[in-house]
């Protein structure tokens, strides 16, 4: 299945003008010109090391940004108003942090409640809607250190959706999931870009998941290859990326890895 991004694609949400950035004075992201527009669904691919995280961080506005400008909804990226819902890697989590369900996905109403810790109805419902929609309702009151893998990728992935995000932020949401998991997982994703969210996600998974996006971009540091996978699943762009010999073939009119060493 090729998920496909909106049709309207006209307004530019954010923007990286020769971007350099990074932490504690090491430069992590090195001259990054990107424009994504409302409505994408973006994968970014790239080894360990290679700036993913960090890109997506500075759109947070978690990064320390040396040179260049990050622009978002038309503003600096620290003064935006732009409701931006956020999945870490689940390996970054402290699964000993005494929390629920329930508690986790009412976490992410802190952007929009003015009255948070303090829900207010209308909030319940979004949180009993989200937690429905994502085969929660069962789990609300279990602790987040007794689900497994998909379960708590379900959870983080429900607080990032309970405020109605403009833009969804995801670093290896499928990384650790069955293979069930990660086919829902990418089917609730597309049905939210379908609905006009933007999404923008990190991933190790080539074949599985990167090859099914309308637009991947190639990172190492700096952006090596941007563009459908058709367009840059090429043998020179992953070894660019990756250091390492990549083949591809083609079969039914999109393009797969068949080998990394």
């Amino acid at each position: 299945m090729l998920y496909q991004s909106q049709n309207s694609l006209s307004e530019i949400l954010i923007q990286f003008d020769s971007v350099s950035g990074g932490y504690e004075g090491e430069m992590t992201l090195n001259n990054i010109n990107l424009i994504i527009k409302k409505g994408e669904f973006i994968g970014m691919l790239g080894p360990s090391g290679s700036g993913k995280t960090t890109l997506l961080k500075s759109v947070l506005g978690d990064i320390r940004i040396y040179s260049g400008e990050i622009i978002i909804n038309g503003k600096d990226e620290y003064k935006n108003e732009l409701n931006i819902g956020y999945v870490p890697q689940l390996e970054t989590i402290d699964w000993n942090f005494p929390i629920t369900v329930r508690q986790l996905i009412e976490m992410g109403m802190i952007r929009t409640s003015k009255y948070f810790p303090w829900i207010k109805k209308e909030g319940k419902l979004a949180v009993e809607a989200i937690s429905n929609r994502l085969g929660l309702e069962e789990l609300m009151n279990r602790q987040i250190r007794e689900l497994s893998g998909g379960q708590q990728q379900r959870t983080f992935l429900g607080r990032a959706l309970v405020s109605n995000p403009d833009v969804l932020i995801l670093d290896e949401p499928t990384s650790g999931v069955d293979i069930r998991t990660k086919e829902e997982i990418m089917a609730i994703l597309n049905s939210l870009n379908h609905q006009g969210v933007t999404i923008l996600m990190t991933t190790h998974e080539i074949n599985s998941v990167a090859s099914q996006l309308p637009r991947v971009i190639c990172l190492k540091n700096s952006i090596i290859a941007d563009g459908s996978p058709n367009e840059i699943f090429t043998e020179e762009n992953f070894y660019a990326t990756y250091g390492a010999t990549v083949k591809t073939i083609e079969h039914d009119g999109s393009k797969f890895v068949i080998e990394m060493l």
